[in-house]
């Protein structure tokens, strides 16, 4: 640990490894080198991008929550069919008929064509459909917050929204018009979480991290090139007169960083991670096996390392967020932000396009959709 703001994240190579930077600068036979940044003193140094070793965290910390959602019996299916019912009402209080739910049709049957399998939604696009961590490569990603001015006016985009809010990627508070992360105090007045517990932990749009994570140095390690084929994907096989050279960082490196607190830890808190943070990470740590390029070809084994104080454990930590993430959900529901903050954000979309429109059948709609989905996870 580097005082309580700070801790220090080690990675070390286990075999060849390589994070690439495209080709090397003076270096015409080398076509993807690997990455380098210049020091103060103007000494070119080896480093693993912050946002590379962030991102391992991030998909990682996302599967152990898509665990914990999976472990509940059919609920792919289950969200799937509420999501696409309030869609369908939605769609009626828009006074769209079924314009909508076809186009929502139309965009779960492109997410199956598109992975090529089956028929059934719920099984062959199961992340599609997941309560709390969206899935970025999916027709039903989360949208940017301020997407909600174009509710009613572009389909897919209204769809998204009703995903977010219904799915619990999203939960829309009065806090979305201000600063995110303010902690109201008195009153027993509680922060409430307007993003998923990914993007409160690692940030999404509109919502910074709490944590900084710096670039992996390396003072010390051997490299070498290696000239490797380029594969056709058609064929499958080797693609002709299409050889290159990659520069890779020799088993027995050790690239050392760290992660720092930032300013804003409310996020922290919603989570109950406001004190031993750093357990998260260390948990997390453990399941990077591998990292960087050509991991099919037995490239970048690895070993993370991340200290955590003495007094914090080293286990259990996500399973401790879900559950308070879940707590606070549900608390934050039944005080009736949410369907305040749905009802201000309907008004200003309509308002913004001069629609006179009575948004409380659309707000109620999203609602109740969203606590069935909550009563799938809890």
């Amino acid at each position: 640990m580097q005082g309580d703001r700070t801790v220090r994240i080690v990675l070390r190579t286990l075999s060849e490894f390589h994070v690439g930077a495209g080709a090397a600068r003076g270096a015409s036979h080398i076509d993807s080198a690997f990455y380098r940044l210049r020091d103060a003193n103007g000494r070119e140094k080896l480093v693993v991008p912050g946002s590379t070793i962030k991102g391992a965290f991030r998909a990682h910390f996302e599967e152990k929550i898509r665990e914990k959602v999976l472990g509940r019996p059919n609920v792919a299916q289950e969200a799937y069919n509420i999501l696409r019912k309030a869609v369908k009402d939605v769609g009626m209080d828009l006074g769209l008929g079924n314009q909508l739910l076809n186009h929502f049709d139309y965009m779960a049957r492109r997410e199956t064509s598109l992975r090529q399998i089956g028929e059934k939604p719920w099984e062959n696009a199961p992340y599609a459909y997941l309560p709390l961590v969206c899935d970025p490569l999916s027709q039903f990603h989360c949208n940017h917050p301020l997407s909600v001015l174009d509710f009613g006016e572009d389909r897919s985009e209204t769809i998204r929204f009703i995903a977010s809010v219904v799915l619990l990627r999203r939960v829309p508070t009065i806090k979305d018009r201000h600063d995110q992360h303010e902690k109201k105090e008195g009153d027993g007045a509680m922060w409430r979480p307007p993003y998923c517990p990914a993007c409160l932990l690692f940030g999404g749009a509109g919502n910074p991290s709490p944590l900084i994570f710096s670039h992996l140095e390396t003072d010390k390690a051997a490299t070498g090139l290696q000239t490797r084929v380029s594969i056709d994907r058609l064929r499958g096989a080797a693609a002709p007169a299409r050889l290159f050279t990659a520069e890779y960082v020799s088993p027995g490196a050790t690239f050392e960083g760290h992660v720092e607190l930032a300013e804003h830890t409310a996020a922290l808190e919603a989570l109950g991670l406001d004190r031993c943070w750093a357990s998260v990470l260390r948990e997390l740590a453990n399941n990077i096996k591998q990292l960087g390029r050509f991991k099919s070809v037995g490239y970048g084994l690895v070993k993370v390392e991340v200290e955590v104080p003495h007094d914090c454990p080293t286990q259990g930590a996500v399973e401790q967020a879900y559950k308070q993430y879940i707590d606070l959900v549900k608390r934050t529901y039944e005080s009736g932000n949410v369907k305040n903050a749905l009802r201000e954000m309907m008004k200003h979309a309509f308002e913004r396009r001069g629609e006179n429109r009575d948004v409380d059948s659309i707000v109620d709609t999203l609602v109740k959709n969203a606590r069935a989905t909550l009563g799938l996870i809890q």
